[in-house]
């Protein structure tokens, strides 16, 4: 039978019950429903029995209206109920599925609420507020998914980018549907954006995407077309020819997709790019590439470049030498100054980067020769390069190598370098040595921070800083969620510009980093050395030192006659949740006395409310008895974390 009166009269009756029992009397909407109820009565006598109480209903005083609702209401329910359907026609079939193959994260209000405007509004500032969150594992809540999605179509491209290439590989080929739904092989950047992400998630289904966007793309989306050949041995011709192209970026592309290919007519190219003013564009993928000739050509083409920047001079081999002759094998060609010298320079720096990875012994005496040419490199100086980048760039390579001749000598080198070096002496330490013999190395070196002025001073405080730097680093990349994406973009580093010294170095080093452990004695030499960051990274339970320093960093603040914190306070406060300490409730509150009477400075009312719900049961109490006298532009941030607080602890409880 047919129960779409029956649905009407339902519809009714709840309508009426919200608006109020006393406007069902005489209710024209109910009474037209009589006559089709009593019509239908004929073939089901129920139908006559809701007609009846319809009538009742309609014709009921005011004060006997809401008893006559309620009998409708329950007699029309009750026959609805058991016309339900509980299954579905047809054939039961398995709902496709995709694992993202993530670890999902329950990321509080505070931090989604102005994320999500980040990533779907526009303004300055978006980009810290998303790196942050990246950083913090916080794209891992799902309900984030569509949001960063969307921000693949930023309009300003840095965010596009950043997004495209850290935060959405992290959920796999599930979102390959939502990102082939906003792709237009017509289309401008975004495009290209989506088209390369589809071929990163799923390479061999895109393979048609691509070929037709060769044929048919816009220029941005043919470009990014291109940059997804890597590797395919059907595209070489394609990819020779374009090689050729004026355009810089397409040269780019078509070399660094022809670099990891080895066929007899693209190493000549390479070689070629190598040797050339395109050595900045593929000196770095050439590492991929298997070929005997190509990597013999990469270490015969590097000597003669070195060789050209040092005026021809080489050291003496292993034999005594008179004092002229060691003072001319030292002494480096006059400082470059024109724009061949300065040419000369970035060639040599961009094409140490083709021997990242190389273990090979050929490779292994020619970084060993750089390295103990450093007097003659730190005299060459040209543009934004100089001696320091060059052996900075060298030492890396050393690092990256892996091969156990240039670790070994990083490793022996120990503290005695630049601090511009530090970072890679110290990885190659960790990496050949235990972390008791690390610290013995390189602990004398932090600790020395001499007061004073001069050169000397200035010098033994920078090694103490990079030191220091170092540390905090390899404890910050090894708190990091492993699956936050970095590693999927080892060629840049964001927030350097690709074109400057260094701008590779922070994630090649965040993969070796997060293997290095550290000897425990390190926390005490950060405590005697008030390294507030290091004690932050290194923070353990029940370090006395340390929380007599934590306390004592708080108390400078909180001494302060005008309210202006450290930026680090959140730091140390949040430091402090970790290691228990014992005296956290009394200066956390102590600090929310100080950030309510100064409710304009929203940066602290933020980084400091968002400790409340990591606080332990202790905190509830002071915090609630502070609620009376709280800033009313504080009250929103301050209520919002408290309540979560209270939930946390009762479910514990």
């Amino acid at each position: 039978m047919s129960i779409a009166v029956l649905q009407q009269v339902y519809d009714e009756t709840r309508r009426l019950a919200i608006a109020g029992s006393r406007l069902a009397a005489g209710d024209f909407r109910l009474k037209k429903l009589v006559d089709p109820l009593e019509k239908s009565a004929a073939k089901a006598p129920v139908f006559g029995k809701v007609a009846e109480a319809v009538k009742r209903v309609v014709d009921a005083p005011q004060d006997q209206a809401a008893t006559a609702l309620l009998e409708l209401s329950t007699l029309a329910t009750a026959i609805l109920y058991t016309q339900g359907e509980t299954g579905a026609a047809g054939t039961i079939t398995p709902i496709e599925t995709v694992n993202i193959g993530l670890p999902t994260a329950n990321t509080s209000a505070r931090v989604l609420k102005p994320l999500i405007e980040a990533l779907t509004t526009t303004g300055a500032g978006r980009m810290e507020l998303i790196k942050d969150a990246h950083k913090s594992g916080a794209f891992r809540d799902l309900r984030l998914l569509k949001y960063a999605v969307a921000a693949i179509d930023d309009k300003y491209g840095e965010i596009g980018d950043f997004v495209a290439r850290n935060i959405l590989p992290i959920y796999g080929k599930a979102i390959v549907p939502d990102i082939l739904a906003g792709y237009d092989v017509k289309g401008k950047g975004d495009d290209g954006r989506r088209l390369k992400l589809l071929h990163q998630l799923d390479p061999e289904g895109t393979k048609p995407l691509v070929d037709t966007a060769l044929d048919d793309g816009s220029k941005e989306v043919r470009l990014a077309a291109i940059q997804c050949l890597s590797g395919r041995g059907d595209a070489v011709d394609f990819l020779l020819e374009q090689a050729k192209a004026k355009a810089q970026e397409v040269r780019a592309a078509s070399l660094a997709a022809l670099a990891s290919i080895d066929k007899p007519e693209v190493i000549p190219v390479l070689q070629a790019a190598l040797a050339g003013k395109d050595v900045g564009l593929v000196a770095r993928h050439v590492p991929q590439n298997p070929n005997a000739a190509l990597k013999a050509f990469v270490v015969t083409e590097a000597r003669q470049q070195l060789e050209d920047l040092l005026g021809g001079k080489k050291p003496a081999a292993k034999k005594a030498a008179t004092k002229a002759a060691t003072k001319a094998t030292t002494k480096a060609a006059p400082a470059p100054k024109s724009k061949e010298a300065e040419d000369r320079m970035r060639s040599f720096y961009d094409l140490l980067t083709a021997f990242r990875g190389r273990t090979d012994s050929d490779t292994e005496q020619f970084l060993l020769d750089c390295f103990s040419r450093q007097e003659a490199l730190l005299k060459l100086k040209a543009g934004f390069l100089d001696g320091e980048s060059l052996i900075s760039r060298i030492a890396e390579m050393m690092l990256l190598s892996g091969s156990k001749g240039t670790l070994a000598k990083l490793a022996e080198a120990g503290p005695n370098v630049s601090s511009g070096l530090i970072d890679y002496t110290f990885l190659a330490a960790s990496k050949t040595r235990k972390p008791a013999q690390v610290f013995d190395l390189f602990a004398a070196a932090y600790a020395n921070r001499p007061e004073g002025k001069g050169k000397a001073v200035e010098t033994a405080v920078e090694l103490s800083d990079a030191i220091g730097s170092i540390l905090t680093d390899i404890k910050s990349w090894q708190s990091r969620p492993a699956h936050t994406g970095l590693a999927i973009d080892v060629d840049e580093e964001d927030d350097e510009d690709d074109d400057e010294p260094g701008a590779i170095r922070i994630n090649y080093l965040w993969q070796v980093g997060r293997e290095v452990e550290l000897d425990p004695r390190w926390l005490d030499a950060a405590v005697k050395a008030k390294d507030v960051g290091l004690m932050i990274e290194l923070a353990v339970p029940g370090h006395s030192a340390l929380n007599q320093a934590f306390v004592a960093k708080v108390d400078e603040d909180l001494n302060k006659k005008k309210w202006d914190p450290d930026y680090m306070l959140d730091d140390v406060l949040e430091a402090m949740i970790k290691v228990q300490h014992p005296e956290l409730v009394s200066k956390f509150m102590a600090v929310m006395e100080r950030v309510n009477k100064a409710a304009k400075d929203w940066w602290g009312i933020y980084y400091m409310t968002r400790l409340i719900p990591k606080l332990p049961a202790a905190a509830i109490e002071p915090l609630e008895a502070m609620l009376p006298n709280v800033n009313e532009k504080l009250l929103d941030s301050f209520v919002g974390p408290l309540e979560v607080l209270k939930q946390q602890h009762k479910t514990t409880t």
